[in-house]
């Protein structure tokens, strides 16, 4: 999940979506000084046949306010057409499991985005802005997910503390009144919705099939495990912890002694180094 300091400024870039690596960067070819206009609009024209992918846009920036990499998702909507990505055919459809795990999924990305909202109101500081801005953006990459294989979207009310999940529903004025309380609280309440998100996903993607499912999941467990590391990291500079309460203490004490992580998770593992 990629933070976005102030200042910040989105970049459109194209990746082929096969749950793998990030593809390099498309280097212009060096053409001979002889080679005539016409000889290289022709050498372009082939190029560009042979370049253009099914992809996915994904913005990219590179640090959070304290300046830890908080490369994150990059997999994403451009805006909510998602035409990129419902341009290749399905030809396998979902599981019953994957596809109810797409619907609560973009629900759950949600619950962070509004609650983060909500705390950077209150308290003001770039931390919950960045946050939320990358939940979005993993908001809408479940969007693509569900208008691809024509799922019915839950978010029918995109309102603050609206959701169609009663257990999303509950915990939605829970936290934000923890949140409310104190700056340190609200870190707490960070810290407790990434731990929620990764052992979530870590469910999710013990059943899914699909490559596409896969690479998402992957992806959304990236970023949460980067928010998990933020938000602890400034838990500590007020001198405070943070217990686990979904995943186990091992997990936790694994994702908060590795680095940040950048790129796209490639395979089905829970690696925490850099992807």
């Amino acid at each position: 999940m990629k933070e976005y300091p102030p200042g910040c400024v989105a970049q459109s870039k194209s990746i082929q979506f096969h749950g793998g690596g990030n593809a390099p960067p498309q280097q212009k070819p060096r053409l001979p000084k002889t080679t005539t206009m016409k000889a290289r609009i022709s050498q372009w024209a082939f190029l560009a046949a042979l370049l253009i992918p099914a992809s996915l846009l994904f913005t990219q920036c590179s640090t959070d306010p304290s300046g830890s990499d908080m490369s994150d998702i990059n997999i994403t909507a451009s805006g909510t057409s998602c035409s990129n990505l419902n341009s290749t055919p399905v030809t396998v459809p979902l599981t019953e499991d994957e596809a109810d795990a797409l619907i609560f999924m973009r629900e759950e990305e949600k619950l962070a985005r509004d609650i983060y909202l909500a705390l950077s109101d209150k308290w003001g500081v770039p931390i919950f802005a960045n946050i939320a801005a990358s939940e979005q953006r993993h908001m809408d990459a479940v969007g693509c997910m569900i208008s691809r294989y024509q799922l019915v979207d839950p978010i029918t009310d995109d309102t603050p503390g609206i959701f169609n999940n009663e257990v999303l529903a509950a915990l939605y004025p829970a936290l934000l009144s923890q949140g409310l309380e104190s700056y340190e609280q609200a870190l707490q309440v960070g810290a407790t919705i990434e731990d929620l998100d990764i052992n979530d996903l870590n469910k999710e993607l013990a059943s899914a099939q699909h490559t596409e499912v896969i690479a998402t999941f992957e992806n959304l467990a990236r970023g949460s495990r980067n928010h998990l590391r933020s938000f602890v990291g400034e838990l500590e500079k007020l001198g405070a912890n943070y217990t686990p309460q979904y995943i186990s203490s091992e997990e936790f004490e694994a994702i908060i002694s590795s680095p940040m992580e950048t790129g796209t998770a490639g395979g089905k593992g829970q690696g925490h180094g850099h992807g």
